[in-house]
């Protein structure tokens, strides 16, 4: 079994629980959908294919914009595929900033949140922000 059919039998399972509920979603044979899940997408048609994809919300490969696809990208997307929404998250989290980083773009206030959206505050007494504004000069210091 090819990826992209691996991909979209496990998103069938997980969206809609069932082949059945799936092909009449989309209004279309449930023969077809079996048929395509145990041959493989090479023999379905490619509008049938784009079309359970769309229904999916699995992005097909877009040619305009050239991405370069060697084995160590790939299997990065493989894992990334497997995470969930926390892990998804923390990634995406990790690539703005070193993105921003590598590129000398600064990060605006809203494009790192911690995960729900939700931001909060550290409460520290009179004496921890004393000891953690020492601690910085010292760094500061230890780095010249």
């Amino acid at each position: 079994m090819d990826n992209l059919t691996a991909i979209i039998a496990r998103e069938i399972k997980k969206q809609y629980r069932s082949v059945r509920r799936f092909a009449i979603s989309l209004g279309i044979p449930q023969t077809t959908v079996a048929s395509t899940l145990k041959n493989g997408i090479s023999g379905t048609a490619y509008s049938t294919v784009v079309k359970m994809c769309e229904a999916l919300d699995i992005k097909l490969v877009n040619y305009d914009t050239p991405l370069l696809a060697d084995d160590r990208r790939v299997k990065i997307l493989e894992m990334l595929d497997s995470l969930d929404e926390v892990g998804l998250h923390t990634v995406e989290t990790v690539i703005y900033v070193e993105h921003d980083r590598c590129t000398g773009n600064k990060l605006k206030v809203g494009d790192v949140v911690p995960y729900g959206g939700e931001s909060f505050k550290a409460k520290a007494d009179a004496r921890a922000k004393k000891a953690a504004a020492e601690s910085l000069r010292n760094n500061k210091k230890n780095k010249k």
